[in-house]
């Protein structure tokens, strides 16, 4: 098949699901946020303002450090990893919140979503085999669901700068719990013309005590790209700018965020099992700009519904990341 056929092919599968798309909350390990080195800061931010709304996935916020001697930490020892030739390791800090469709309700809105907040500190490795172009990554979260995460308090602080509307609803969030997850991703380059389009086709799961669910995914690069799997050899150019465009489908066993923490049940407000829909598709896509070490990245996300009675949703992000010297 020749390359416009390529191309023509996976952009019709894309657009003719756009539709019945969903978005995830903050993951860096996809091929299109890869940055080559060994070392780099990055922080994210999402929110659903950038879409016009403010329920469901209403915030989240992401810093992260990689460094090569991150791999003596006693805790990446617990990530699994094949032995390509390039590997990064690094450690992070998420913070995700969630509401329901309203937030001008002190009551619990029954068929709606519940409040929730978790608070994630992060260990991550990248192993990237650059002769046969495939990528694993293993990323461990531990931390807390519940109000300990401060979601209410951090949403009544932005509120009030902004002169937005107080929320209401918060004393109904999910309760407090620990949170374990363990997360793997598999993804490998199909087809790559020059520095200007690659389709990258993945998969992994993940198992814990906040997410466990499977998912697949497709991702196509296009533009003037500093490819993934070139490792750490100099870019042509001191610049990259690039669109991309990612979609999959995950299949959910657990959420707690919808249906609360393993230890706690008696949370207010959750949703039972055959309340959530069991799988989901993603679409997600944006451009990067790089010159020399910065970074720069917006997106938007589109999504399906999570639970039976919910709505489609959206919402979009920015994030900055700078490379560090190894030396």
């Amino acid at each position: 098949m020749h390359l416009k056929q390529y191309i023509l092919t996976v952009l019709v599968f894309l657009l003719t699901n756009i539709n019945e798309l969903l978005a995830q909350q903050i993951d860096n390990t996809p091929v299109y946020r890869h940055i080559n080195n060994e070392g780099y800061f990055r922080f994210s931010y999402e929110n659903d303002f950038f879409s016009a709304t403010d329920k469901y996935y209403t915030q989240g916020i992401d810093a992260e450090l990689a460094l090569p001697r991150m791999d003596k930490l006693l805790i990446t020892k617990l990530l699994i990893h094949p032995h390509y030739n390039i590997t990064i390791f690094g450690v992070g800090l998420q913070h995700n919140g969630f509401t329901p469709s309203s937030i001008s309700s002190d009551e619990i809105l029954s068929n709606d979503r519940p409040f929730a907040a978790i608070l994630l500190a992060k260990s991550f490795v990248i192993a990237t085999d650059t002769i046969h172009m495939q990528r694993f990554s293993t990323t461990l979260h531990l931390g807390i669901i519940g109000q300990a995460a401060g979601a209410k308090e951090m949403q009544e602080f932005i509120h009030d700068k902004l002169n937005n509307i107080t929320p209401h609803g918060w004393q109904h969030q999910i309760n407090n719990d620990f949170a374990v997850n363990y997360q793997v991703n598999y993804d490998k380059q199909l087809l790559r013309y020059k520095q200007l389009f690659s389709l990258t086709v993945g998969g992994g799961g993940s198992l814990g005590t906040i997410n466990t669910n499977l998912n697949t995914n497709v991702s196509i690069l296009f533009g003037y790209i500093n490819n993934p799997y070139d490792g750490h050899k100099q870019h042509p150019t001191p610049w990259s700018f690039y669109g991309y465009i990612s979609t999959g489908t995950k299949f959910v066993l657990y959420n707690a965020s919808l249906q609360g923490g393993i230890l706690d049940n008696r949370s207010p407000h959750t949703l039972a099992t055959s309340e959530i829909t069991p799988s989901i598709a993603t679409i997600r896509y944006g451009v990067r700009l790089s010159y020399r070490s910065i970074h720069l990245e917006y997106f938007k996300a589109l999504q399906t519904r999570e639970f039976k009675q919910g709505k489609p949703h959206s919402y979009g992000g920015l994030q900055i990341s700078t490379s560090i010297s190894s030396r």
